[in-house]
């Protein structure tokens, strides 16, 4: 909330306000999402004992995620109400279908769905998670193309490539110690 007021307060015009809303709601869920998304895996491939607090938090972090990204959902909204800047199709449906797994997943953060939906659970959880991370490297990708936003770009792409590169080695190394 408080990246919400940040934005609108320190923006221009209103219409700034707003786009920075948007982009300081987003850069908080997104630091919410690379923990929920790293710290599985860090657990698994390296029983870190410094991970273990976030380990045991990780279904509040990932409601804290979702919750973030709601709010940034409202910013982003509120942005395109007071801008004649409209989205495109693909940015509708490709960030609709992140939001419907976004509310999927936090509807389904509880003990009793996890047992409810067994194998179910994991499968939807490990989709959701790997959508939402697409459409996050997408998005900081193609800052990359922008003179005035290409750090952002450097930054947010390196970060994601990283969670993606860990959640993918931590599995096969687990795998070449399965086979020995």
């Amino acid at each position: 909330m408080s990246a919400t007021v940040f934005g609108i307060a320190t923006g221009d015009t209103q219409l700034e306000g707003w786009l920075l809303a948007a982009r300081y709601t987003a850069r908080v869920a997104a630091v919410f999402f690379l923990l929920v998304f790293v710290v599985g895996p860090i657990w698994r491939g390296f029983k870190a004992g410094w991970i273990a607090p976030f380990m045991r938090n990780r279904r509040y972090w990932g409601l804290g995620f979702a919750l973030a990204h709601i709010i940034h959902l409202g910013a982003l909204t509120t942005f395109f109400i007071v801008s004649p800047e409209d989205p495109s199709l693909i940015t509708i449906l490709g960030g609709g279908l992140a939001y419907v797994l976004i509310v999927a997943l936090a509807a389904t953060s509880n003990n009793w769905s996890q047992r409810t939906l067994g194998q179910w659970w994991h499968r939807l959880h490990m989709v959701g998670m790997v959508y939402i991370w697409i459409i996050f490297a997408q998005s900081y990708a193609g800052r990359l193309e922008d003179p005035e936003r290409i750090w952002t770009g450097i930054v947010g792409s390196s970060l994601f490539a990283a969670a993606m590169l860990l959640r993918i080695g931590v599995r096969l190394t687990a795998r070449m110690r399965s086979q020995r």
